[in-house]
């Protein structure tokens, strides 16, 4: 019975051994969940004021595209107005063409009438002299 004593002795000496060690192991454990909990709080702090920057980007992205909007339909009614000037302008090329050839038809008659003044010229200047010769003699 002693020695059963002394083993049961020896074997709660041992289990107290084992008791310290997992108790030093728990405050360990309890100090290591107390800095993650720490590092938890300073993380979701962080990710607070991240959210709250991506939020104001957000809103700012929004004023962005409509802008972008405001933008792209102003440019549209610009490419309408530039589509329409450059048909006015192909139009009056059309006309300028049309123009050029009545010119060209004008100086053609001009130079007719040039022609014929100049021989009703030659011909008024020989009747003057043909009066002349009457008149003298």
């Amino acid at each position: 019975m002693e020695e059963m004593i002394k083993n049961l002795d020896e074997r709660m000496g041992n289990l107290e051994k084992m008791m310290g060690r997992q108790e030093r192991m728990m405050e360990q454990l309890i100090d290591m969940v107390g800095k993650n909990n720490e590092q938890i709080h300073v993380m979701s702090d962080r990710l607070d004021r991240v959210e709250q920057r991506l939020d104001g980007v957000d809103q700012r992205l929004d004023g962005v595209e409509q802008r972008l909007d405001g933008v792209d339909r102003r440019l549209d009614g610009v490419e309408q107005r530039l589509d329409g000037v450059d048909q006015r302008l192909g139009g009056m090329d059309h006309r300028f063409d049309g123009m050029d050839k009545r010119f060209d038809g004008l100086d053609g008659k001009v130079d007719e009438l040039s022609f014929g003044l100049k021989a009703l010229n030659n011909r008024i200047f020989q009747m003057e002299g043909e009066v002349e010769r009457f008149a003298s003699q």
